[in-house]
């Protein structure tokens, strides 16, 4: 059986290793056996890897593999040290941005490989939030753009939503959108707080998938944009035509 392809259309495609269960990482004991999601930055690839015995945060800048987060660093602005980080993380300009979490700790924090970050923990309250925010990057991870890292949390009894954070003492938290905040052409309703996903970062625009339930109508989602301190704008949602396709999205 031949196959003929068009030189046209030809294109070949290097495929480069940055780490593989053959990889033992820098002071590792042993190669890794699993990996997180990476994350890219030019040339540069961050990620999560996991050995026999620890879990780290890693990446490719120098060539060679290095390390951005020890396993078991110590927590800042927390007590102890960490015992684990969220599998999705974000990096950018040699900095990475991630979920760590301890005993009964858990926050947002960023790492250039020397110095590690609190950008949101247990002790941290969002705007208009009444208790400290947790659950960091549950449905999801984290988001980062210049010194802003973008998240999903909860924050008490049922609050929570997409926020990000310039870090400070205390961070400095902005909310994006919460269970009070109302939905553009929601006709009055405001999204569910436990509706929310990782949002997206670029300057100072944030995009997020969002939605709410109600016993009448069922579940409603939709993908929404806010710039800056100004309105929520729809970028697509339940009732937006499929384009060049049948119906709306679902």
């Amino acid at each position: 059986l031949l196959f003929f392809v068009s030189p046209a259309r030809c294109q070949v495609v290097s495929i480069t290793r940055i780490a593989d269960t053959s990889t033992v990482p820098p002071g590792g004991n042993g190669p890794f056996s699993s990996f997180g999601a990476p994350a890219v930055d030019g040339s540069s690839v961050a990620f999560v890897g996991t050995t026999a015995s620890a879990t780290a945060i890693y990446t490719n800048a120098s060539i060679f593999v290095s390390t951005l987060v020890p396993a078991g660093a110590p927590i800042p602005n927390g007590s102890g040290n960490f015992t684990g980080y969220g599998s999705n993380i974000a990096f950018q300009n040699g900095t990475v941005a991630f979920v760590g979490n301890g005993a009964n700790q858990s926050g947002v924090y960023t790492s250039n490989g020397t110095t590690i970050t609190r950008y949101a923990d247990y002790s941290t309250t969002a705007q208009g939030g009444t208790a400290g925010l947790y659950s960091f990057g549950l449905a999801g991870g984290v988001s980062l753009s210049g010194g802003t890292v973008g998240f999903q949390a909860y924050g008490g009894p049922s609050q929570g939503g997409v926020y990000t954070s310039i870090g400070g003492t205390p961070p400095n938290i902005t909310t994006v959108a919460d269970g009070s905040t109302a939905i553009p052409g929601g006709a009055g309703a405001t999204f569910t707080y436990y509706y929310f996903w990782t949002p997206a970062i670029s300057g100072n625009t944030v995009v997020f998938t969002g939605g709410y339930y109600t016993s009448s109508t069922g579940n409603h989602f939709g993908v929404y944009q806010r710039m800056g301190s100004g309105p929520i704008t729809t970028i697509a949602d339940n009732n937006t035509p499929v384009p060049a396709g049948t119906g709306t999205f679902v």
